[in-house]
């Protein structure tokens, strides 16, 4: 179970600083007011939907290198939650997110299995996306 517990630390941490970067990103090329203005909106899923149309509709030259890497974080932000919110049982390498929702007034179970390697593997996306967005930026803005 320490296993497990530093893994969703780990992604978790990681998924913060991946936001974090974007976020200062974001306010380098004027799409954001402050270097935290991103970071500190609380609904993630929604202010990746509302970055993504501003870059469609910029004229950066790279904003489809950026979508690119918005659109993965955004798939790892739903596996993230699914972590992050549930209630999880585990035996040696497999473990089962248990995640309680109320759709249409009834309380849905929708649970998703992640071993112990698929938690490992989520965690090396995050990173990846934070490197890539880093390089992106950073690389080109030399």
């Amino acid at each position: 179970m320490v296993k497990l517990n530093c893994l969703i630390g780990d992604i978790v941490s990681s998924f913060v600083r991946t936001e974090f970067i974007l976020s200062q990103i974001l306010s380098e090329l004027g799409f954001m007011d402050s270097k935290i203005d991103f970071f500190a909106d609380s609904n993630t899923g929604q202010k990746i939907k509302n970055i993504k149309k501003e870059l469609k509709n910029s004229s950066l030259s790279n904003r489809y290198e950026f979508i690119k890497l918005i659109n993965n974080l955004d798939e790892l932000r739903e596996k993230r939650n699914i972590i992050v919110h549930s209630l999880v049982l585990s035996n040696s390498n497999d473990h089962l997110f248990h995640n309680y929702l109320r759709l249409k007034g009834e309380i849905v179970n929708k649970t998703t299995q992640f071993s112990t390697s698929d938690l490992e593997g989520i965690n090396i996306e995050v990173c990846n996306v934070h490197n890539a967005l880093f390089k992106l930026h950073y690389n080109n803005s030399n």
